[in-house]
């Protein structure tokens, strides 16, 4: 939305370094982080020795769990936090009708992997979680076959082949095959051609999450969960680790979520109230992951009342404005605005963090039919699932692009409302454009 770089973040982050001069990674601090005993200030929110008993069964391979059991466990989990996803209503998560009727609110739309791949891809959680879950039931239905193979003895060692799910790479083929063969520190363009040196903008508090997601139930001796910490510090030796310990100094930053609401809850309460509370078992890794990136010597930011996207895009400001190339490193859809068209110089660019692929201003183009700065005017039309931002009922992100490219932008589009032909659809933007005013701002 267009509030996202709103001037008061700037006042926020005025005091943000030109010039970041990470020091030297500390190893011993790195190791005593993942061996000191829980900090204080978090020991409050340490999980239940049930918690705790699961993990160390789950995560050791040496406990009572088989591969099945910690399979269907897994299972349950992630389709429980979709139902909390759903606002507590359960629904068959094995229809994809059902799954349609959920998302979409039309039991005929497709939920395929592409499908899904593309909206998780953009930040939609619920897609995100059915695609873990499916994931998972597919592990599990050759686990299973696995086992009975064994049983009738038949050897077939395909458990761990590679899984079928690729769609995320099918969904960014674009610009993988753009930067095909391209390694970390290359796609991030550490060193530019004429010598500069990028700002990388991390979305720490989204990838934080991503890490809890995407990694087994890990703990420290003491029953402290670290999965999230390990999948984080995984993400940053891949980002940054080679440069560091070669004496370089990649100008890369942190940006967290700062904790409370945020102004836009003063502007729409409802804003954000669909989300889940935060897992339990990682509230306590949320700190050990900041003395992590210290140890690393990487700096971190937050701004009071505004989320990292504001601080993020105020950042991608300031940098262009001294005349410094951006890389921002998140899946969250609403800072593809910042996206650069690809002649600019200074130049904006983000890089999908699953894929390690650039996300340019064609690829925004291809997947939402509209040029970076007019997708916050598609999202305020269609919605956001995620932020719970409802939209204009029966407009979904097509209908809301082809609005936009025939009118040019959102305010010509509510201003000319009384021209569309199909009643529904006129009515409907007529008695929301008020609301959808409010989305778009927000």
């Amino acid at each position: 939305p267009s509030s996202i770089e709103d001037t008061k973040a700037l006042d926020a982050a005025k005091d943000f370094p030109k010039s970041i001069d990470p020091a030297s990674i500390t190893f011993d601090r790195y190791a005593e982080i993942m061996d000191s005993p829980t900090p204080p200030a978090v020991a409050t929110s340490r999980p239940s020795p049930n918690v705790v008993g699961f993990m160390a069964e789950s995560s050791d391979g040496n406990g009572k769990m088989t591969q099945i059991d910690i399979l269907t466990s897994k299972s349950e989990s992630i389709k429980n936090t979709i139902y909390k996803e759903n606002k507590g209503k359960k629904f068959n998560v094995n229809s994809p009708k059902q799954v349609a009727r959920v998302l979409f609110g039309d039991s005929s739309e497709s939920t395929n992997r592409d499908v899904l791949d593309a909206l998780a891809s953009a930040g939609n959680r619920m897609a995100d979680l059915i695609l873990q879950y499916r994931e998972v039931q597919r592990d599990l239905k050759r686990a299973n076959k696995q086992v009975e193979n064994k049983a009738n003895g038949i050897h077939v060692d395909d458990f761990h082949k590679s899984s079928p799910g690729q769609a995320r790479a099918a969904a960014l083929a674009s610009a993988a095959a753009r930067h095909k063969g391209d390694d970390y520190e290359e796609m991030l363009e550490f060193d530019d051609a004429n010598g500069s040196n990028p700002l990388l903008l991390v979305d720490a508090s989204a990838y934080i999450f991503r890490a809890y997601y995407s990694m087994p139930p890990l703990h420290r001796a003491d029953g402290t969960p670290v999965g999230a910490l390990v999948g984080f510090c995984n993400m940053l030796n891949r980002l940054v680790l080679n440069r560091l310990l070669a004496g370089g100094q990649p100008r890369i930053v942190l940006v967290f979520d700062a904790k409370g609401k945020t102004f836009r809850h003063e502007m729409y309460p409802e804003y954000k109230a669909n989300r889940s509370p935060c897992p339990v078992d990682l509230v306590p890794q949320f700190d050990l992951i900041r003395d992590a990136a210290r140890a690393y010597g990487i700096d971190q930011i937050e701004a009071p009342t505004y989320e990292a996207d504001d601080v993020i895009a105020t950042l991608a400001r300031m940098a262009r404005e001294e005349g410094v190339n951006v890389h921002v490193l998140s899946g969250d859809k609403d800072l593809m605005q910042l996206v650069t068209p690809a002649d600019a110089v200074p130049s904006v660019n983000m890089i999908d963090p699953k894929e390690m692929v650039r996300v340019t201003a064609d690829v925004v183009t291809d997947k939402w039919g509209v040029p970076p700065a007019l997708l916050g005017d598609v999202l305020a039309l269609a919605g956001d699932s995620s932020d719970n931002i409802p939209g204009v009922p029966g407009i979904g992100p097509k209908i809301a692009r082809d609005l936009i490219n025939e009118y040019g932008s959102l305010e010509t589009v509510l201003e000319r409302a009384e021209e569309i032909k199909q009643k529904a659809r006129r009515t409907k933007l007529i008695e929301n454009a008020e609301m959808v005013r409010i989305y778009s701002s927000i």
